[in-house]
């Protein structure tokens, strides 16, 4: 490769002065040019750096003089630079010439063959040698025989071998020996590298410095029992098991290893609480919806031992609710609480009024990476389907499953979500009807490359042990809008009464294929069909749906806008769709 750079704002004259003197000037307006042949990459940028004529070639008073001793430094100053990646019988040739501009330094560099490693001696002693964490980390070493010796490997070796120990609790580990031999004549080098790990730490006592929650709750959160082996990994899931809690603002952990008694260490956690009330407010817009507003209030820490409540206000073209809940921490505050319910909602669409009031009680665990909601629900509805009107009282036990497979539910390269829902009521509890209600529901995400992404999305739910004349408007299964077949309005579709009216399905089946392509920064364009319906005999035919859209990426997750026709519908009408929310 052939590097060259120039320089202007100085040259060189030259006067004779009683015969044999040289006097060296500065003279502006000539260039200097650096050249250098046979190195790229990171031995060309090291080799630059060494260079003292690279380094002062922009100094206003450099003279003739000076131009020549920096020149003749160059070689062997390039030759030092080759040594950090094993180069140890580098030659060059160099030149200095002048030129109409002024002068031209070259250099040839043949930077010769790597010195190998033939040994490599890099161990832990102690008892971390049994550590599988040192174990894969020597697998990992990039000093083994036969490569090049490449100092910073070396110390990138010694650093990370420094924070592994750090990071597990082994504190008073050093470097017993840690040396590099070079054989110049037989060309070959050897590395000792020993680490005396010394004895592991343990966790001491886990200390909260606040006054806002009860401490045997936090000590909740603490992942590691005392006397557990140190694990920096541990206390960095504290922090973050404290942060998504939203009770503090800030979280500061200091592990005390001054403090250390026979190897145990206390941690000690500062704490910041956040305001115990927070205020939301809302605007928004979708298709199915229409316009919407919505207010909140939560109280987010209403006594020491955790409890929380939270209320909300939302009105809506088709839909207003109020609803509040109460939550306790349980067994294990991070994920499981015991929440109480209370919500009265109205909901009217051309096809359905619903005037639902509702208590309940909910216990909500994860399990791994599912989320699990068992809960009881009272019930009464006033609903009104095709002139139909009827009050329908239910106890209804049920549980909910969900997961979520993915990294950024916002922008989702590949990921999925999966959600079931089993519910019913019985006679025989207090209900005014029997039935047993089965819904699942998933959304799979694919990036086939970069720019594009195939989603996938599907519906499925029966209800058996009642008539749809028995169930009420929220029990019965619709078809249609934005998250379900797009080209009809919202629960348009289902099976229809003598008169044609849509009484809604005690079966549902709808599924969506799509393919979006971003074509510049956060903005994409799709195009989809979907299929589906709400049926009471699987026979019955489907409706289908088919468009086009355009994507923008925001800070609350993908705002979509989509034009649908519904191919089933008499002369294939296109409705709009507007929507937005994360991808998951």
């Amino acid at each position: 490769m052939f590097f060259t750079t120039s320089c202007s704002n100085f040259s060189f004259a030259r006067s004779l002065v009683a015969g044999t003197t040289l006097l060296t000037t500065s003279v502006f307006g000539a260039t200097l040019e650096i050249a250098i042949e046979g190195l790229d990459g990171p031995l060309l940028d090291n080799a630059r750096a060494y260079l003292s004529i690279e380094q002062n070639r922009d100094l206003p008073d450099l003279t003739e003089l000076r131009v020549r001793l920096l020149h003749e430094r160059a070689a062997d100053e390039i030759a030092q630079a080759l040594r950090p990646f094993g180069h140890y019988r580098a030659s060059v040739t160099s030149e200095l010439a002048t030129t109409p501009e002024g002068w031209r330094a070259s250099y040839r560099v043949d930077p010769g063959p790597p010195l190998p490693i033939t040994e490599a001696d890099v161990r832990v002693l102690g008892p971390g040698a049994d550590d599988p964490a040192f174990t894969e980390e020597l697998k990992q070493l990039r000093l083994g025989i036969g490569k090049p010796l490449v100092h910073a490997d070396y110390e990138r070796t010694k650093q990370r071998l420094q924070r592994l120990a750090a990071e597990r609790g082994y504190f008073d580990a050093r470097f017993s020996v840690h040396e590099i031999t070079i054989d110049l004549e037989r060309y070959q080098a050897a590395i000792r590298l020993h680490l005396d790990a010394g004895v592991r730490y343990r966790f001491g006592a886990t200390r909260f410095d606040q006054q806002a929650l009860d401490d045997q709750l936090l000590q909740k959160y603490v992942p590691y029992r005392q006397g557990d082996p140190f694990e920096g990994s541990d206390l960095l899931d504290l922090q973050s098991a404290l942060l998504d809690s939203d009770y503090f603002k800030d979280v500061r952990i200091v592990p005390r290893s001054e403090q250390a008694v026979e190897q145990s260490i206390p941690v000690d956690v500062e704490l910041t609480p956040v305001s115990p009330h927070r205020y939301t407010f809302g605007l928004g817009y979708g298709t199915d919806t229409g316009a919407r507003i919505s207010a909140g209030w939560e109280w987010r820490r209403i006594n020491p031992e955790g409890h929380r409540f939270k209320s909300e206000l939302a009105v809506s073209e088709i839909r207003n609710s109020l609803s509040a809940n109460y939550s306790i921490p349980i067994k294990n505050p991070r994920t499981d609480r015991l929440v109480f319910t209370a919500e009265h909602s109205e909901e009217e669409t051309d096809t359905s009024f619903s005037r639902l009031t509702t208590l309940g009680a909910a216990i909500e665990r994860a399990k791994t990476a599912w989320r699990q909601t068992w809960s009881v629900k009272l019930q009464r509805e006033i609903s009104e389907v095709a002139g139909v009107r009827q009050a329908t009282d239910l106890i209804l036990p049920g549980v909910v499953w969900q997961r979520v497979w993915a990294t950024d539910r916002l922008d989702v390269r590949n990921g999925h979500r999966l959600l079931i829902d089993l519910h019913g009521g019985s006679e025989a509890l207090g209900s005014d009807i029997s039935f047993l209600q089965t819904r699942i529901a998933g959304k799979h995400i694919f990036s086939p490359w970069e720019a594009g992404r195939l989603i996938g999305r599907w519906d499925l739910g029966h209800t058996a042990g009642a008539d749809i004349g028995e169930l009420p408007a929220s029990q019965r299964f619709f078809a249609g809008g934005d998250q379900s077949v797009r080209g009809y309005r919202y629960q348009s579709l289902g099976p229809t009464d003598a008169g044609g009216n849509v009484i809604g399905g005690i079966s549902l089946a709808v599924a969506s294929i799509e393919y979006e392509h971003r074509f510049k920064g956060r903005w994409s364009g799709a195009l989809f069909y979907d299929i589906g319906y709400a049926f009471d005999d699987p026979g019955e035919p489907v409706s289908r749906g088919a468009g086009f859209g355009l994507r923008w990426r925001t800070a609350i997750g993908l705002l979509r806008v989509d034009l649908a026709q519904a191919l089933d519908r008499d002369g294939n009408p296109w409705r709009l769709h507007l929507v937005i929310g994360p991808d998951l």
